[in-house]
């Protein structure tokens, strides 16, 4: 009987040596959870205003968040120091246990690219072993559309001025008749007019002489 005691503690205790490292290996390397192994670390996601970082557009300012597969309290600090974006300032935070935070702002319309060195460490000291990258695209921001330039407005025709009416014209002084003409009141032609002076001085002169001669 105590044979078979001893034999199942045995048992017991081998079975045991054999199962905690198994267990062991399910753990995030320091006893506090978070899995991973021996295998390497490797990133779950890395998002931007909710999506994924590569191939989204973004404005010149926000905030990345990017999450591993186990802990990484132990080496935050190492792992903060792996990240960067590609051309541009920006600030890494740990959020605590597996998560990231990299802010950026006034960043230039263009191409950028996200990197996650391979020296990033989880707690069990395993790294990520090659680089993460992910390029995003910073469009530019809208501008207000310039305003039109104030158009002066035409000016006021001039009035056509009135027109004047045409001044009575001076009646025409009558002409004198020329010689064989007829004059314009009498209708006589201007030889009669010859005639009759002459006879009236031929008249005139006979008088005269008649009376020299009754003196």
């Amino acid at each position: 009987m105590k044979k078979l005691i001893t034999i199942a503690i045995i048992l017991i205790m081998v079975t045991a040596l054999c199962v905690c490292p198994v267990l062991a290996a399910g753990g995030n390397g320091d006893g506090s959870g978070g899995g991973g192994g021996n295998s390497p670390l490797s990133v779950v996601s890395a998002t931007i205003d909710g999506a994924a970082v590569d191939g989204a557009e973004t404005g010149p300012d926000g905030t990345i968040t990017i999450s591993f597969d186990r802990g990484m309290n132990k080496n935050s600090e190492t792992t903060a120091a792996a990240i960067s974006i590609t051309g541009a300032d920006s600030t890494v935070s740990f959020d605590g246990d597996r998560t990231f935070t990299v802010s950026f702002s006034g960043l230039e319309p263009g191409s950028y690219t996200l990197v996650i060195g391979a020296a990033a460490t989880a707690n069990n000291g395993n790294t990520l072993g090659t680089d993460y990258t992910a390029t995003f695209t910073v469009k530019a921001a809208d501008q207000p559309a310039d305003p039109e330039p104030a158009t002066d407005p035409e000016p006021a025709a001039d009035p056509e001025p009135a027109e004047q009416e045409p001044e009575p014209a001076a009646p025409d002084a009558p002409d004198a008749p020329a010689p064989g003409e007829t004059s314009p009141k009498t209708g006589e032609p201007a030889v009669l007019y010859v005639f009759c002076a002459a006879a009236l001085a031929a008249a005139a002169y006979a008088v005269i002489r008649l009376k020299k001669t009754e003196d």
